[in-house]
Order: C-alpha cells, then sequence, then structure tokens
C-alpha cells in the first residue's frame, strides 16, 4: 500500500513532512499543521487529500495528485480548496503548489572537510534574501544558527528547518551536506567582528561568486550576528 511506503519523515529544502498512520505534521516557514491525510491509489493519477486540523488551515480540505519518482515522491496540490491538478507542472496557476519530497536521512560525512573554527557558536538572522526575494523582516529576525564542530542546525522560531555537516573547502568558503539527502549546497561567507555574512547557492547549484540574491541564481543571502561564541553566556 502506498500509505505504508509514505511512513516517516520527508523534507523539500524547509519543508517537512511527518507520516505516521493516517495523520501528517508539516511544518514550512514558521507554521506547522496537522491532520489525516487520504490517498486514492486507483486514481489516474493516483489522488491525496489533506484534511487540515490545527495550524493556519484548520478546517480546510486541500485536494491533489502524487506519484513516486527515483528521489521519493512528489505532490501537485491545490491550496485553495479547489479540485485537484490534473497534471504534474509547476505554476499551473496561482495557489498550485509542486514539491518533489526526499526521505530525510543523516548526511554523509564530506571527504577532506573541516569544520569551520571561525563560524562556532550560537547566531542570530538579522536578514534574508532567498532567490531574490527578501523574507519579512519580522520572520528572518526569528531565525538562529547553532554552529557546533561540523554540525549546523538553522531554527525559526521553535521549528528545525535546516540541519546538517557544514564544513570549509578553503578560506571564506561553505559547504553544507544537507540531512534531507539532497545535493549540498556550497557557499561563501565574510565576517568582520561579530557581523557574518553568507551567500549559499540552490541545492546542487555551483558556489556563488559574490554575496547577490537573484531568481535565476536561486542564492541565500543572509546577515548574522553573533550571539554567543562555544561556551559563551
Amino acid at each position: 500500500m502506498d500509505l505504508e511506503k509514505l511512513q516517516g519523515v520527508w523534507a523539500s529544502g524547509l519543508a517537512t513532512i511527518t507520516i505516521t498512520g493516517d495523520r501528517f505534521t508539516t511544518s514550512q516557514m514558521g507554521s506547522e499543521y496537522t491532520g489525516r491525510i487520504e490517498l486514492n491509489e486507483s486514481a489516474v493519477p493516483k489522488a491525496l487529500t489533506l484534511h487540515f486540523e490545527t495550524g493556519p488551515e484548520a478546517g480546510n480540505t486541500n485536494y491533489g495528485i502524487y506519484e513516486f519518482v527515483e528521489s521519493g515522491w512528489r505532490f501537485c496540490l491545490d491550496m485553495h480548496g479547489k479540485p485537484a491538478p490534473k497534471r504534474f507542472a509547476a505554476a499551473l496557476k496561482k495557489g498550485v503548489a509542486l514539491q518533489t519530497m526526499v526521505r530525510r536521512q543523516h548526511p554523509a560525512r564530506p571527504a577532506g572537510g573541516q569544520p569551520v573554527a571561525d563560524l562556532q557558536g550560537e547566531w542570530a538572522m538579522l536578514s534574508c534574501v532567498r532567490a531574490g526575494d527578501p523574507l519579512p523582516a519580522s520572520f528572518a529576525r526569528t531565525g538562529r544558527r547553532s554552529i557546533t564542530g561540523d554540525q549546523s542546525v538553522l531554527r525559526f522560531g521553535s521549528q528545525v528547518f535546516m540541519q546538517g555537516i557544514l564544513t570549509s573547502d578553503g578560506p571564506g568558503t561553505l559547504r553544507l551536506e544537507l540531512s534531507t539527502g539532497e545535493a549540498p549546497q556550497l557557499g561563501i561567507f565574510n565576517l568582520s567582528g561579530a557581523q557574518l555574512k553568507t551567500c549559499m547557492g540552490a541545492s546542487g547549484n555551483g558556489r556563488p561568486a559574490a554575496f547577490v540574491s537573484t531568481s535565476e541564481g536561486g542564492e541565500t543571502l543572509a546577515t548574522w550576528k553573533r550571539l554567543a561564541p562555544p561556551g559563551g553566556n
């Protein structure tokens, strides 16, 4: 049964979904939702229905389609309670989401990579631009990054959104091996006193050559302030 195949934790970028039995918990951009998932394996394409019980969408029902792919599974979902899309395509219309989910797994330790000694400790996000689109300031400032050895965890509020092994390939460079199993993110950083600037390429893309974020390149440009060094108060 497809529902059995979907049991466990799945992720796509900052979004996660956990399926236990016919229950789901999903989080993205600071919000968490729970509810019940229904699958119709006999439909063509296969259909899914999400009944939201808690979170901002509580009481709503969304309809979509799904399929298994080599990297995991993907779904195309109408986010406004309208009938499910008929095919898998991005930007079919406003309010339609297309995502490919991969199983969350511990990343492989990169050969030769070294922990970034200068970045150890806790960091508070001051601003962030993803693919040329600035995050709302009130949301960005809930971001916290904890770096301990080669372990990096990014949270927004109480929610963990991204984690993995963070190392350096050379001065001023970053490599993040994502816990989702996706291709690594390559980046650059500049540290000036307690102020840090990072620019990370999209998963699987090349390393940015400058501190910029564009819709074409998909870079994530962020500024940070040190909260406490390792062992600090």
